[in-house]
């Protein structure tokens, strides 16, 4: 990391937060080719996610500064193309359509229920 890093961001001019989310942009987007693509990470998740964050709190003090190639805008990277394609015999599903119908949703509704009643077993209907 750069000198600028160091600075709080309270404490960047415009100037300074606009190549500072420059060059965050350049280095998160070469880390995001090397995990996605090359499936050689060359830094830990400790010092990606800090990269990261040190990018959301620029723009959220500087939000007329949001690149549209900011990590902020977008999720991973182009997927290596090592592994073959599948198709699914059931779509994959994002957990975030879950309903409360579902029975592991309800299961989870119900384990949360028993411990907050200070019961220590539940009948599973799965």
């Amino acid at each position: 990391m750069t000198a600028r890093a160091d600075k709080p961001v309270e404490q960047l001019t415009e100037a300074e937060a606009k190549k500072e989310l420059e060059r965050l942009a350049s280095e998160i987007a070469e880390h995001d080719r090397r995990y996605y693509q090359d499936d050689a990470p060359t830094v830990s998740d400790a010092e990606y996610d800090a990269l990261r964050r040190r990018n959301n709190e620029i723009e959220a003090a500087f939000p007329e500064l949001i690149r549209k190639d900011s990590p902020s805008q977008r999720v991973g990277a182009k997927p290596t193309e090592r592994f073959p394609k599948v198709r699914h015999a059931r779509p994959m599903l994002s957990l975030d359509g879950t309903r409360a119908s579902s029975p592991r949703c309800s299961s989870h509704q119900d384990a949360n229920a028993a411990q907050k009643s200070g019961t220590d077993t539940l009948q599973s209907g799965l």
